[in-house]
């Protein structure tokens, strides 16, 4: 069996950047820092303070647990190394620099924007969760876990992907990217049904040890073959503590939409496109 379509919206698993596993030292210990609320200062990095609000902006709110904050902390300081070496080189003096500096404070400010825009956290009643926790048994009480087997490729041409979907197991999917002399590399993941599309996961689901599908990974694709599949329920107050973050989720992401629209459809008097970038008129 396989199945092409756009399986995921982004990666299940974020891989963080080592860069500053190694900072973890004495400059924490002995607190010779300033103690005033937000304002406490919990690292240096040469003459540049992290202030406690620094790290908790880096957060998601009510987090507590001091070993992912301590983990942040690292990954603050290591940023703020590398932006003081970048300096020194005077990159951001450089025009493509200062480009992506611009673009950088343009998400920042959007991204405080859309925050003010979402307003407070929506409340959402007991019965609007228990019906979706029903409405979706395999997020729930049915949730899979599909463990695959991975090509994973920068190409996506047409062509290609005609000869791919012919295949049925990992072996043609290899061989095609060989015979073709597309670069490939090996890989591993899990697919949680509790985190993906229901239309996808339905479909998944009725797959089989063996059975391989395509998908798309950036400007390439994803050749997954199926080594195993197991379910792991998410029942009681866990599922209605999930179902909670979704439907709270998506009630921000409808207002935004509506917020943001808004805003957009106010701001098209000002806009003015050079004819050769302009949209095709219908």
């Amino acid at each position: 069996m396989r199945f092409q379509g756009a399986l995921m919206k982004k990666p299940l698993f974020v891989c963080v950047a080592g860069l500053a596993a190694f900072l973890v030292g004495p400059s924490l210990a002995g607190s010779a820092f300033a103690q005033a609320g937000g304002d406490k200062v919990i690292a240096r990095v040469g003459d540049e303070k992290i202030t406690l609000a620094q790290l908790q902006a880096e957060l998601p709110p009510g987090t507590t647990n001091p070993a992912i904050q301590k983990g942040a902390l690292q990954q603050l300081i290591a940023r703020k190394l590398l932006v003081q070496e970048a300096e020194r080189q005077q990159l951001d003096k450089t025009p493509v620099g200062a480009m992506v500096i611009k673009r950088a404070q343009e998400s920042a400010i959007t991204g405080v924007l859309e925050r003010q825009l979402a307003g407070p956290a929506p409340v959402i009643d007991e019965a609007q969760v228990r019906a979706f926790v029903a409405a979706n048994p395999l997020m729930f009480a049915n949730r899979h876990l599909l463990t695959l087997n991975q090509f994973v490729t920068e190409d996506n041409n047409p062509a290609l992907s005609k000869k791919l979907v012919a295949a049925n197991d990992m072996a043609a999917f290899q061989a095609i990217l060989i015979q073709n002399s597309v670069a490939y590399r090996r890989a591993s993941a899990v697919l949680d049904t509790l985190k993906l599309d229901p239309r996808v996961a339905v479909q998944l689901v009725k797959m089989k040890t063996g059975d391989v599908f395509i998908s798309p990974r950036g400007n390439g694709l994803e050749l997954s073959g199926i080594v195993s599949t197991s379910v792991a329920p998410v029942v009681g107050a866990q599922a209605e503590e999930v179902a909670r973050a979704i439907l709270s989720r998506r009630a921000i992401q409808a207002k935004l939409g509506v917020e943001v629209g808004k805003i957009l459809k106010a701001g098209q008097a000002d806009v003015k496109i050079n004819d050769d970038y302009a949209p095709k008129k219908k």
